[in-house]
């Protein structure tokens, strides 16, 4: 199992086989984002406040390289609201900052065989990220193992499987009966007092894509 980070994990198994996301999802760039901040927060670049403010307090590991383009732009702002993060990455894939975060992410997984990356497009720039399906289904695997079959629980896969959840993606992988089954397993985890961290993770997931999908609906409008 190669080590992917929450969002290169998402993203994968996220892309279709043409290698892109599905067209009409509103939720799955929401999904980036958030998992782009969850994964920053969790490894303390960068904190939120009581005020939904982001504020950079830590530097980007070399790990994270994929998310350079996020953390710079963060970095050379003042403390922002989550809306305005999300305002400016504006939820479109024509969008400049969005599709930088995508690109990085998917060329990260370029360099772990995770996907082939082509370009298309009219004007031939544009790359296309085709998923591995043997990658993909080891993530699937490992969530299996650790949230069905009561195997050692990370925050990480905690955290994948709540953005997998809110983007509508569980069923592409799960069926109707494991898909209860999850929602149960985050619900019973979030509730168990020996599982503050993990309670704390998905709570900013939970958090990052409710203020991002309201931030989302008002710019639409």
């Amino acid at each position: 199992m190669k080590d992917l980070s929450i969002s290169q994990e998402y993203v994968l198994c996220s892309l279709n086989k043409k290698g892109k996301f599905p067209a009409l999802s509103t939720e799955i760039p929401v999904c980036v984002l958030a998992g782009g901040l969850t994964e920053l927060l969790a490894s303390n670049c960068i904190q939120i406040d009581e005020k939904n403010k982001v504020c950079v307090i830590g530097n980007l590991s070399e790990k994270q390289f994929h998310l350079k383009s996020l953390f710079d732009w963060l970095n050379t702002s003042k403390p922002m609201k989550i809306e305005k993060i999300t305002q400016e990455y504006s939820l479109t894939f024509t969008d400049k900052r969005l599709n930088a975060l995508v690109t990085d992410i998917g060329n990260s997984l370029a360099d772990r065989g995770c996907v082939t990356s082509r370009k298309g497009g009219i004007f031939g720039n544009k790359f296309y990220f085709i998923p591995n399906p043997d990658e993909v289904d080891k993530v699937i695997q490992k969530i299996r193992a650790e949230l069905l079959e009561n195997g050692t629980i990370s925050d990480e896969t905690v955290a994948l499987v709540s953005l997998l959840e809110k983007s509508h993606q569980i069923k592409k992988y799960f069926s109707k009966y494991e898909s209860e089954q999850l929602k149960a397993r985050l619900k019973e985890i979030k509730e168990a007092p020996s599982n503050q961290l993990v309670k704390q993770m998905v709570d900013y997931v939970d958090m990052i894509i409710a203020v991002t999908a309201v931030a989302a609906i008002s710019t639409a409008h």
